[in-house]
């Protein structure tokens, strides 16, 4: 599948998995919801703070950790993402695994198994390993 089809069906499955949530459909950009009809600015789809988390929030740093964080954002129907927040605390599951790991492969360039995010769990982990295979890779 080309990068432009992939990047169509990964947006009709984000919106699916949005309304499945009953959580809107639009994608998520520097925290803040855009109607992708009109562009005005709505309320985030889910609140971070709102979240009983066990880890404080702790802002991306590397540009792979950003890249992720909107990522992960985006498929998780939330306004933010931290480098230390725990994939399963914010509500991932196997199915959004699959479309990650598909994503991560269509930004990034590389291809990594599925279970990485079981033993990767967190933004900053996931782009170490991330960048960890860009590196063998080039």
């Amino acid at each position: 599948m080309n990068n432009e089809r992939w990047a169509s069906a990964s947006r009709y499955v984000t919106f699916v998995l949005c309304a499945l949530r009953g959580r809107g459909s639009s994608a998520v950009t520097e925290g803040t919801q855009l109607d992708q009809s009109n562009d005005q600015q709505r309320e985030p789809l889910i609140l971070r703070r709102e979240m009983p988390l066990s880890r404080a929030f702790l802002e991306p740093r590397t540009e792979t950790e950003k890249k992720l964080s909107v990522i992960w954002a985006s498929l998780l129907c939330m306004d933010c993402v931290g480098a230390e927040d725990l994939y399963h605390e914010l509500g991932g599951d196997s199915l959004l695994a699959l479309v990650l790991v598909a994503e991560i492969e269509r930004v990034f360039g590389v291809r990594m198994p599925v279970a990485t995010l079981v033993t990767e769990p967190t933004v900053a982990r996931l782009a170490a390993a991330v960048d960890r295979l860009k590196a063998v890779s080039a």
